[in-house]
């Protein structure tokens, strides 16, 4: 019984840092954020928190696995639904995944502008390759669905899921670049939505779904991501906590 009370004491510590280094992330920002800033927002010691995390970037990390299965508790239940058809399964992952992210827009900014930095292009890919190895599991298990009902067509199921990945992390890159922009516009709007239309194309095509069956992004969702963003919020007063938005959770 006495292991059972550690570990919970262990997860929830370890709960307790990444809450504190999210609170950090979205008051003033991950580069600015210190180790010694979470250590002084919780009253830990540095020996205590080399327990949990070795390093600034494993707490990054970690907060952005948390998010991950955050969204995939919402999105794994539509495509694990035995009553809905492959197609709907994708329109549906597309659209919850879309609302999911624009609701957390400010929350997941800041996070986007670090993991896009140069300096963390080894965790980026890291962190890229773990979800989208989980994701084309997922997805090769509806296209075999959809093939048995006739609406997805191609002969290399587990494949095409995996190739289907690569196309939306590729899409995924090129959003990024266009959100961070510092000087993006409406005017920048159709070309944008041309290069998601290719992409979308290209998934239909290595699916072997119908012409004009998918949508990826729905309009007001890239409306909203290209928006012109707000500079960092600011700093909270010495001595006061600064917490985020009751329905962000990173």
């Amino acid at each position: 019984m006495a292991r059972v009370i550690n570990e919970q004491d262990n997860a929830a510590r370890r709960r307790d840092i990444l809450d504190a280094a999210q609170r950090l992330v979205f008051s003033k920002g991950y580069e600015p954020m210190t180790i010694q800033d979470i250590l002084d927002a919780l009253g830990m010691s540095k020996g205590a928190f080399y327990h949990y995390f070795d390093s600034k970037a494993a707490v990054l990390e970690a907060l952005i696995a948390r998010m991950r299965d955050d969204a995939m508790g919402v999105l794994k239940p539509l495509l694990d639904d035995p009553a809905l058809p492959a197609l709907d399964k994708i329109r549906r992952f597309f659209a919850a995944s879309g609302r999911w992210k624009t609701d957390r827009r400010d929350a997941l900014l800041p996070l986007v502008r670090t993991l896009y930095s140069d300096d963390n292009f080894v965790l980026r890919q890291k962190l890229s390759a773990r979800t989208s190895a989980l994701s084309a599991q997922l997805l090769g298990d509806v296209i075999r669905q959809g093939i048995r009902e006739g609406t997805l067509n191609t002969p290399f199921p587990d494949q095409a899921g995996e190739i289907a990945m690569n196309v939306l992390v590729d899409l995924s890159e090129m959003l990024a670049g266009e959100i961070l922009k510092p000087d993006v516009a409406a005017a920048d709007l159709p070309r944008i939505e041309a290069r998601v239309a290719a992409h979308t194309d290209a998934l239909e095509r290595v699916l072997g779904a119908p012409a004009g069956s998918l949508l990826i992004i729905e309009p007001a969702t890239l409306r909203a991501w290209l928006a012109p963003q707000a500079g960092p919020p600011p700093q909270a007063p010495r001595g006061r906590r600064s917490e985020p938005p009751k329905e962000v959770n990173l």
